[in-house]
């Protein structure tokens, strides 16, 4: 099993206490929420407890509840996926994996796939880290305020200056790219953000991010 390498061990802290599936799992309660069980369990990967209401007073309806919660923790790991949701740099990394193999494909170039990197690893991380790259990196999907972005520009421009709108607008779309693909994999629990509206006459279009258009017909 996958989460079976840490017991859940008794407590001090629980008055009422159920180890289930040979300890991989402990549902209880404690003085502070009072006749409602809880579930907890150890996961590995993420170096944390999962803890969750099971919202109910009767001991059976408790256990089975637990079992099942367990199962599908279990289930959700073998897919993959993160309970505690994933850091920016660990969507990114994944996103970028994605674009390798477009560009394996013949959608985008490896000089598009090396600007998308850029707009990525470099402005993104600098913007959500408050200049601070390794913050951004590190910080979890699931604590992004989403409103944040709209001070996305204006973050450029003062970082940057001299930068071009046109340059700020196709790093807009490469963001929304990286959050729809976030979305569509499960990875983001929002498709898309709101930016500053940025509006470019006879805009220089190479740097734009196509997402299903062959190379051959777009010059990326």
């Amino acid at each position: 099993m996958i989460i079976a390498q840490h017991k859940c061990s008794a407590t001090k802290t629980f008055v009422d206490q159920h180890p289930i599936l040979g300890g991989d799992a402990i549902v209880y309660r404690t003085r502070q929420n009072g006749e409602i069980y809880q579930f907890r369990t150890w996961i590995p990967a993420e170096k944390k407890y999962y803890r969750k209401t099971l919202k109910t007073r009767d001991l059976d309806t408790a256990l089975e509840r637990g079992k099942q919660l367990f199962y599908d923790i279990q289930l959700q790991l073998r897919t993959g996926r993160k309970l505690f949701g994933l850091k920016v740099g660990e969507l990114v990394e994944e996103f970028l994996k994605y674009q390798e193999q477009r560009v394996a494909t013949g959608l985008i170039t490896h000089g598009r796939y090396l600007t998308i990197k850029t707009q990525l690893t470099k402005h993104l991380y600098e913007f959500l880290g408050d200049r601070n790259p390794k913050v951004g990196s590190n910080r979890q999907i699931n604590e992004i305020d989403k409103s944040k972005f709209y001070n996305f520009a204006q973050h450029r421009r003062l970082t940057s200056p001299g930068v071009k709108d046109v340059t700020i607008r196709n790093e807009q779309t490469t963001l929304n790219a990286l959050f729809k693909w976030g979305y569509r994999n499960g990875y983001v629990h929002f498709e898309t953000v709101d930016f500053e509206e940025i509006r470019v006459r006879n805009a220089d279009r190479r740097d734009t991010f196509t997402e299903m258009v062959p190379k051959n017909r777009t010059g990326c």
